[in-house]
């Protein structure tokens, strides 16, 4: 089942949590599962979004974590979301905004918060 719309990707590491990239073993497992554990209260607020949310999202410029992302997202040197669902890579490309400021809510006291 594909992530939902309007949801993001997110890369485990920048929260503090362990994610193997190369091996799927139990380490993977156990951070999938605390993820899933907390993914209804953490809300990512992107309001430099406007534009892709007047397109996309109703409006609204609140995310939720949606899965793991890719190898782009968890091999970058700074923390990066990808937000779901464009139709295609070149649209997602094409938005235009790339970077924006976000306030995140909801992340467990025992998890890092990303820089």
């Amino acid at each position: 089942m594909p992530p939902p719309n309007n949801s993001v990707a997110i890369d485990p590491k920048v929260f503090g949590l362990e994610y193997n990239n190369i091996y799927n073993g139990p380490e993977r497992a156990a951070t999938k599962k605390e993820i899933l554990k907390n993914i209804q209260n953490i809300k990512i607020e992107a309001p430099g979004l406007s534009d892709y949310s007047s397109m996309y999202n109703n409006g609204s410029t609140t995310f939720t974590i949606g899965d793991i992302g890719d190898k782009n997202i968890r091999n970058s040197k700074i923390t990066r979301f990808d937000i779901y669902r464009f139709k295609t890579q070149e649209g997602a490309l094409q938005f235009g905004r790339h970077t924006v400021p976000v306030t995140m809510t909801g992340v467990p006291d025992d998890w890092e918060c990303p820089k």
